[in-house]
């Protein structure tokens, strides 16, 4: 029974190390003020939890809105890499950088990071049409994240913003 109760402790401390818990939703507003809001995110397997902003709280004149998950930051030499779309890769080897993928041209609508903290993939569920996701590079420390173009839409939100992020094998790779 010792032996259970041991195990399962461990599992539990393992788990609550890895996977998404919360996002920052940072929304730039017309005069380029930014709100922030951090959210839970809602565990629906034990490797898949989900973020879900509803359209009726996506303020229409916002002129975009960012959402930076706990777990998808890195450092400079860290082992692991970035990865979007259509195969664009990268690693951790800059001190200063900014990628912003092209806009509204995230054919399949993911962004995934591996580092030693944790290996996973946030699907794009909802509005996946209005985003490109960016990688901010300041002093080493990398920051990936989802950016919806909300003030270019042309019209009011649609649809929930919706994130489902899986966490992978620690030995999975760029495939």
């Amino acid at each position: 029974m010792k032996k259970i109760l041991t195990t399962a402790a461990a599992l539990a401390a393992t788990c609550a190390l890895f996977g998404i818990e919360s996002v920052k939703v940072l929304t730039t507003l017309p005069d380029n003020r930014v709100i922030t809001k951090e959210l839970k995110a809602e565990k629906i397997a034990p490797d898949t939890t989900r973020i879900t902003i509803p359209k009726g709280q996506i303020d229409p004149q916002c002129k975009f809105l960012d959402i930076i998950a706990d777990n998808a930051t890195a450092k400079k030499g860290d082992k692991g890499f970035w990865i979007l779309n259509r195969g664009l890769l990268g690693y951790f080897n800059k001190d200063n950088y900014k990628y912003a993928s092209a806009k509204h041209y995230m054919y399949l609508p993911y962004y995934a990071m591996k580092t030693p903290k944790e290996t996973f993939i946030g699907v794009i569920d909802g509005m996946r049409f209005e985003f490109n996701v960016l990688i901010d590079i300041v002093d080493g420390v990398y920051t990936m994240y989802p950016r919806w173009h909300i003030a270019d839409m042309g019209f009011d939100p649609y649809e929930d913003i919706t994130i489902t992020f899986y966490t992978l094998p620690a030995d999975a790779d760029y495939n």
